[in-house]
Protein backbone atom coordinates (compact mmCIF):
# COMPACT_ATOMS: atom_id res chain seq x y z
CA UNK A 1 0.00 0.00 0.00
CA UNK A 2 1.52 3.25 -1.05
CA UNK A 3 2.19 6.03 1.78
CA UNK A 4 -0.50 8.86 1.87
CA UNK A 5 0.71 12.25 1.75
CA UNK A 6 -0.83 16.05 2.73
CA UNK A 7 0.15 17.90 0.27
CA UNK A 8 0.53 21.46 0.32
CA UNK A 9 -3.11 23.64 0.54
CA UNK A 10 -4.68 26.76 0.78
CA UNK A 11 -7.99 28.11 2.28
CA UNK A 12 -9.46 31.58 2.15
CA UNK A 13 -6.73 33.79 3.71
CA UNK A 14 -3.68 30.99 3.88
CA UNK A 15 -1.27 28.72 2.38
CA UNK A 16 0.05 25.69 4.52
CA UNK A 17 3.00 24.08 3.24
CA UNK A 18 6.25 22.53 3.87
CA UNK A 19 8.97 24.65 5.46
CA UNK A 20 11.67 25.92 3.28
CA UNK A 21 15.09 26.96 3.72
CA UNK A 22 14.09 30.73 3.02
CA UNK A 23 11.41 30.43 5.80
CA UNK A 24 14.27 30.76 8.87
CA UNK A 25 14.15 34.18 9.64
CA UNK A 26 10.14 34.28 9.86
CA UNK A 27 10.28 30.60 11.37
CA UNK A 28 13.00 31.97 14.07
CA UNK A 29 10.68 35.21 15.25
CA UNK A 30 7.91 32.72 15.67
CA UNK A 31 9.79 30.11 17.74
CA UNK A 32 11.74 33.15 19.55
CA UNK A 33 8.53 34.72 21.08
CA UNK A 34 8.18 33.32 24.46
CA UNK A 35 4.86 34.88 24.50
CA UNK A 36 3.52 32.68 21.44
CA UNK A 37 5.63 29.55 23.09
CA UNK A 38 4.12 30.18 26.25
CA UNK A 39 2.45 26.56 26.13
CA UNK A 40 4.48 24.67 24.13
CA UNK A 41 6.85 21.75 26.21
CA UNK A 42 9.89 22.88 23.73
CA UNK A 43 9.72 26.36 25.08
CA UNK A 44 11.42 29.15 23.01
CA UNK A 45 13.69 28.63 20.94
CA UNK A 46 17.14 30.41 22.01
CA UNK A 47 18.83 30.58 18.48
CA UNK A 48 18.67 29.90 15.01
CA UNK A 49 20.25 26.51 15.22
CA UNK A 50 17.55 25.36 17.51
CA UNK A 51 15.02 26.57 14.82
CA UNK A 52 16.59 24.88 12.08
CA UNK A 53 16.64 22.35 14.28
CA UNK A 54 12.80 21.53 14.77
CA UNK A 55 12.39 22.87 11.41
CA UNK A 56 14.86 19.48 9.98
CA UNK A 57 12.49 17.52 12.41
CA UNK A 58 9.32 18.92 11.00
CA UNK A 59 10.98 17.67 7.59
CA UNK A 60 11.75 14.33 8.92
CA UNK A 61 8.31 13.71 10.25
CA UNK A 62 7.00 14.53 7.02
CA UNK A 63 9.42 12.26 4.98
CA UNK A 64 8.79 9.29 7.45
CA UNK A 65 4.20 9.82 7.85
CA UNK A 66 3.85 11.85 4.71
CA UNK A 67 2.14 14.40 6.61
CA UNK A 68 3.56 17.25 9.48
CA UNK A 69 3.21 20.47 10.64
CA UNK A 70 3.63 23.05 7.60
CA UNK A 71 4.08 26.70 7.71
CA UNK A 72 0.98 28.62 7.53
CA UNK A 73 1.51 31.44 5.15
CA UNK A 74 -1.04 34.55 4.89
CA UNK A 75 -1.71 34.41 1.00
CA UNK A 76 -2.07 38.00 0.72
CA UNK A 77 1.38 39.70 1.92
CA UNK A 78 2.68 36.07 1.68
CA UNK A 79 4.57 36.15 5.36
CA UNK A 80 4.58 33.21 8.09
CA UNK A 81 2.11 33.83 10.13
CA UNK A 82 2.04 30.82 11.94
CA UNK A 83 2.93 26.83 11.73
CA UNK A 84 -0.18 24.52 11.83
CA UNK A 85 0.06 20.66 11.39
CA UNK A 86 -0.64 16.91 12.42
CA UNK A 87 1.83 15.19 14.44
CA UNK A 88 2.19 11.26 14.93
CA UNK A 89 2.32 11.14 18.86
CA UNK A 90 5.50 9.56 19.88
CA UNK A 91 4.29 6.49 21.43
CA UNK A 92 1.98 4.66 19.27
CA UNK A 93 -0.24 5.35 16.24
CA UNK A 94 -2.37 8.76 17.65
CA UNK A 95 -2.35 12.07 15.61
CA UNK A 96 -2.06 15.22 17.48
CA UNK A 97 -3.14 18.55 16.13
CA UNK A 98 -0.85 21.49 16.84
CA UNK A 99 -0.57 25.18 15.55
CA UNK A 100 1.15 28.56 16.74
CA UNK A 101 0.37 32.18 15.57
CA UNK A 102 2.20 35.15 15.88
CA UNK A 103 1.07 37.69 18.65
CA UNK A 104 0.00 40.28 15.94
CA UNK A 105 -2.21 37.63 14.12
CA UNK A 106 -4.19 36.21 17.68
CA UNK A 107 -7.96 36.70 17.55
CA UNK A 108 -8.33 37.19 14.00
CA UNK A 109 -9.87 33.17 12.95
CA UNK A 110 -6.17 31.63 11.29
CA UNK A 111 -5.44 29.36 14.34
CA UNK A 112 -9.43 27.83 13.50
CA UNK A 113 -8.89 28.61 9.64
CA UNK A 114 -6.24 26.15 9.34
CA UNK A 115 -7.02 23.50 11.88
CA UNK A 116 -10.30 23.18 10.19
CA UNK A 117 -8.86 22.40 6.80
CA UNK A 118 -6.15 20.19 8.54
CA UNK A 119 -8.72 18.19 10.31
CA UNK A 120 -10.58 17.56 7.02
CA UNK A 121 -7.61 16.59 5.18
CA UNK A 122 -6.60 14.38 7.61
CA UNK A 123 -9.49 12.11 7.57
CA UNK A 124 -10.50 12.77 3.85
CA UNK A 125 -6.92 12.49 2.77
CA UNK A 126 -4.97 10.66 4.96
CA UNK A 127 -8.01 8.06 6.50
CA UNK A 128 -7.29 9.25 9.96
CA UNK A 129 -9.62 7.41 12.46
CA UNK A 130 -9.15 10.51 14.78
CA UNK A 131 -7.34 13.61 16.15
CA UNK A 132 -5.85 14.68 19.22
CA UNK A 133 -5.19 18.15 20.89
CA UNK A 134 -3.18 18.83 24.26
CA UNK A 135 -4.03 22.20 25.53
CA UNK A 136 -2.70 23.47 28.94
CA UNK A 137 -5.56 24.14 30.86
CA UNK A 138 -4.24 28.11 31.29
CA UNK A 139 -4.80 28.40 27.49
CA UNK A 140 -8.31 29.35 27.07
CA UNK A 141 -7.96 30.56 23.37
CA UNK A 142 -6.52 27.45 22.54
CA UNK A 143 -9.44 25.09 24.29
CA UNK A 144 -12.19 27.96 22.13
CA UNK A 145 -10.42 26.73 19.16
CA UNK A 146 -10.41 23.40 19.30
CA UNK A 147 -14.45 23.27 20.53
CA UNK A 148 -14.74 25.80 17.59
CA UNK A 149 -13.76 23.49 15.04
CA UNK A 150 -15.84 20.39 16.52
CA UNK A 151 -13.19 18.99 18.80
CA UNK A 152 -14.60 17.53 22.29
CA UNK A 153 -12.84 17.88 25.40
CA UNK A 154 -11.23 14.19 26.82
CA UNK A 155 -9.98 14.79 30.14
CA UNK A 156 -7.23 16.19 32.07
CA UNK A 157 -4.12 14.38 31.55
CA UNK A 158 -0.02 14.28 31.36
CA UNK A 159 1.84 15.55 28.09
CA UNK A 160 5.63 14.65 28.31
CA UNK A 161 4.77 15.69 31.82
CA UNK A 162 2.60 18.71 31.46
CA UNK A 163 -0.83 19.12 32.65
CA UNK A 164 -2.75 19.63 29.87
CA UNK A 165 -6.43 19.04 28.74
CA UNK A 166 -6.71 16.33 25.94
CA UNK A 167 -9.35 16.85 23.20
CA UNK A 168 -10.41 14.63 20.46
CA UNK A 169 -12.87 14.84 17.12
CA UNK A 170 -13.57 11.47 15.43
CA UNK A 171 -13.74 10.53 12.36
CA UNK A 172 -17.62 10.78 11.15
CA UNK A 173 -17.22 8.50 8.39
CA UNK A 174 -15.12 6.02 9.98
CA UNK A 175 -11.51 5.87 8.97
CA UNK A 176 -9.99 3.49 5.83
CA UNK A 177 -6.64 2.65 8.16
CA UNK A 178 -5.02 3.89 11.28
CA UNK A 179 -2.76 6.69 11.36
Amino acid sequence: MTQRVLAAFTTARLLLRPFRPEDIDQAFALFADPEVMKYSVAGADSDRAATEARLARYQRDYERDGFGVFAMVDRGPGRLVGIAGLRRLEHGNEVELIYRLRRDKWGQGFASEAVSALIDRGFRELGLRRIFAFIEPENLASQRAALRVGMAFVEDTLYEGMPVQSYVITNPKGAERAA
